[in-house]
């Protein structure tokens, strides 16, 4: 007898499915605007913090805009393509975010440790500049997963290992994937994106500085709370 495991199911999940919902009922149109937090949050009986999880999800997909000062509108596109592209996210709760960061652990490990021993000056101000978009987003309160796959895909290059970079690569959607998961659950806890934005912080120090052995570990240390979170 098989068994598949059971996935722990997150709220806002179920936010995104009733706006699903109303997408297709013909409730919410390409280009409407969103009720606003508090008022989606009474609706639907769930906290300000998973309406805002679940919005900041739906940017990163490309489903919606936020404008800050203004509200969040539905993206001028066809029905059936937001529907699609919503329809993977909520799919995405089934990807095994343990087995994704022992991977990046192994490879980006390594990677640090390179990028620390090979990176050129011109480099580590790149590395500076990503570093700091993340940081932005961040203290936006953004999902900011764009900017934390730029910042680990700049250490790669910096690496100089071709076959890392494609291994790297080869992982590119599910790596995506597993960003947005893995920043919505920090954005639900207060004060914890500032403490995963320091561990950033110490890797581009370690490899700044030229500590190949610090910068492996602080990458390593990285992933590691990443994964424990999700155990």
């Amino acid at each position: 007898m098989t068994f598949k495991p059971i996935r722990k199911r997150r709220v806002y999940h179920e936010v995104i499915e009733q706006i699903m919902s109303a997408i297709e009922r013909g409730d919410i149109h390409p280009g409407s605007k969103f009720p606003s937090e508090r008022q989606l949050a009474e609706k639907l009986s769930v906290s300000r913090t998973t309406i805002k999880e679940a919005i900041s999800v739906m940017e990163s997909s490309g489903t919606v805009i936020v404008r800050p000062g203004v509200g969040t509108f539905l993206r001028e596109v066809n029905t059936e393509d937001i529907l699609h592209r919503l329809n993977i996210v909520i799919q995405n709760h089934t990807l095994n975010i343990v087995e994704l960061m022992e991977i990046r652990q192994a490879i980006e490990g390594s990677a640090a440790y390179f990028a620390a021993l090979r990176a050129t000056e011109g480099e580590l101000l790149e590395l500076e500049t990503k570093y700091h978009d993340l940081a932005a987003s961040v203290h936006q309160e953004k999902l900011a997963a764009e900017e934390d796959y730029a910042f680990h895909m700049t250490i790669l290059t910096m690496a100089k290992n071709d076959l890392m970079v494609n291994m790297m690569n080869l992982l590119s959607e599910r790596l995506k994937k597993g960003l947005v998961e893995s920043r919505t659950e920090t954005l639900g806890k207060k004060g914890k994106a500032t403490i995963v934005l320091e561990e950033h912080k110490v890797i581009a120090e370690a490899i700044a500085a030229g500590d190949c052995g610090a910068a492996r570990e602080a990458m390593w240390h990285h992933l590691q709370n990443v994964k424990t979170r999700f155990i």
